[in-house]
């Protein structure tokens, strides 16, 4: 393992303190562990998902575990107690090693790891440190450290379950919040993982803790993302990965004969950042063309259901406040955004990607999907009054009071990139608040290169890559003060 934490780990809560050792406990009975065994087997997305019993072979072999019955999470978007969350995690990890509807890649991952037992420990113990102090995963670690010793876990399993304890937020928390095409970032997760077999675990967990925590947690964009970043940091382990880990052009434009000429598909994606390959399928690519070429230079969006959630996918040319305009419209349509990101083409042509849900709960319907793609172009084009429509939503739609439960937090991060500021927002999710925010950093003179944006349940967790029109980072202390400050106004005008 690395003894060093990455520059920007901080971030997502996550820090090195892996020195710190108690007492080694003494080893419990073998007839605990197995019965710990046979609890976690009974754990299924089919069945009763309940907390586990009181019982004596618990009390010994997991004491730390009674802090946790019932105990509410402090994050507003979990929507079980700590204890059940644990269950479902531990359920939802024996069904991404059969499926994982989103990223048919999980099973395979899960059959290279091989240690299902492992993975459904990981399961259980990974908020163990919750209920002592704000550093849960550290905490936890220690925790599962003395676990592995009263459970008599073998050495190299012992390490990999404390290395998941201690790192479970680290790969949703680059995968969504940091540009995954930046080979340091990449370098320095490996750095924080250690081995392959650890990435295999760490994946597999983070991907069961999201299903398990609450409604459109886990999702296409965020597999696709987690999967990107899997791929290249397994890569610098595994030389027989690197050719997975970087996906080719020209497997691109294999995949796409018949669709498009490859000259045009080589043009395209040597206009684009590499973080677009790396996070946008062969499929989506050719339907991005063709958006493209049904624009001719104008704006074209489409709208695609995907169960609870819609992916809006829109093409047009790039201009200072264009993210404002997209962010605005849905908000006047009632539509909340999710997740998503936006590239721009070296030719000028912006492509974002948007899944978004319904802020009124009742689902879009094709009326509204169908207002949404008919209002987007006269906002793009300057024919829509963004401000009147979402004045005439609050008077008719009255947002329910703010969550006090969830603070905001905003933070410039200078060390995340070498080229760009770091705009770090997280806060209770508003009506307007994407809007509010893309249009605040287009009035003080903000170029957004990157904007991965992140609605977990009720609250917003942003990052958007900026820097100064004239290409210089936001550095100064005065600078970041005033930004940050500007930013906290803005949140706090939202009702």
């Amino acid at each position: 393992m690395a003894t060093e934490a990455p520059r920007w780990w901080g971030r997502f809560g996550i820090s090195r303190a892996a020195g710190r050792r108690e007492e080694t406990p003494a080893p419990a009975d073998p007839s605990n562990v197995a019965q710990m065994r046979r609890a976690l087997d009974a754990l299924h997305p089919g069945g009763p998902l309940e907390p586990l019993p009181r019982a004596p072979w618990l009390e010994r072999l997991l004491p730390e575990w009674e802090v946790l019955r019932a105990r509410p999470h402090i994050a507003a978007f979990h929507v079980h107690p700590v204890d059940v969350h644990a269950a479902r995690t531990v359920a939802e990890a024996r069904h991404i090693v059969e499926v994982d509807e989103f990223e048919a890649g999980t099973p395979e991952v899960a059959r290279q790891f091989g240690r299902t037992n492992e993975l459904l420990l990981a399961a259980l113990l990974h908020d163990i440190g919750k209920g002592h102090g704000v550093d849960h995963p550290e905490a936890g670690a220690v925790m599962a450290e003395r676990f592995a010793a009263r459970a008599g876990l073998p050495a190299e399993e012992a390490v990999r379950l404390v290395a998941a304890v201690r790192h479970h937020l680290l790969l949703p928390g680059v995968a969504t919040r940091r540009d995954i095409a930046d080979t340091e970032v990449i370098r320095e997760t490996a750095e924080a993982v250690g081995d392959a077999s650890t990435l295999r675990l760490l994946y597999l967990l983070a991907v069961a803790d999201a299903r398990a925590s609450g409604p459109n947690v886990w999702n296409q964009w965020k597999a696709q993302l987690m999967r990107s970043l899997y791929v290249r940091v397994l890569a610098t382990f595994d030389a027989t990965a690197a050719d997975a880990a970087v996906p080719r052009v020209e497997s691109v434009v294999e995949a796409l004969v018949g669709r498009h000429p490859a000259e045009v598909v080589r043009a395209h994606l040597a206009g684009l950042a590499s973080d677009y390959l790396l996070s946008t399928t062969p499929a989506a690519i050719g339907d991005q063309i063709d958006l493209i070429e049904r624009a001719q230079g104008r704006t074209a969006a489409t709208l695609e259901p995907l169960g609870a959630i819609d992916r809006l996918t829109i093409v047009t040319p790039d201009r200072p406040g264009l993210l404002q305009d997209v962010a605005g419209t849905l908000a006047g349509h009632n539509a909340s955004v999710l997740g998503g990101v936006a590239y721009t083409r070296a030719d000028g042509t912006a492509i974002e990607v948007w899944h978004i849900g319904d802020a009124l709960g009742v689902g879009l319907d094709d009326r509204r999907r169908q207002r949404i793609l008919d209002t987007l172009p006269r906002a793009v084009d300057g024919d829509y009054d963004i401000g009147e429509r979402l004045a005439e939503v609050a008077r008719s739609y009255p947002q329910p009071p703010r969550r006090t439960d969830i603070a905001t937090s905003i933070h410039v991060d200078n060390a995340a990139s070498r080229d760009y500021s770091v705009l770090e927002i997280s806060t209770p999710d508003r009506r307007g608040l994407l809007y509010a925010v893309t249009r605040t950093l287009h009035e003080v003179g903000m170029d957004i290169h990157l904007a991965k944006v992140d609605t977990i349940g009720p609250e917003v967790v942003d990052a958007f890559y900026i820097r100064r029109q004239n290409g210089r980072r936001v550095e100064e202390p005065d600078e970041i003060e005033r930004l940050e400050r500007r930013i906290a106004e803005v949140l706090a005008a939202l009702p």
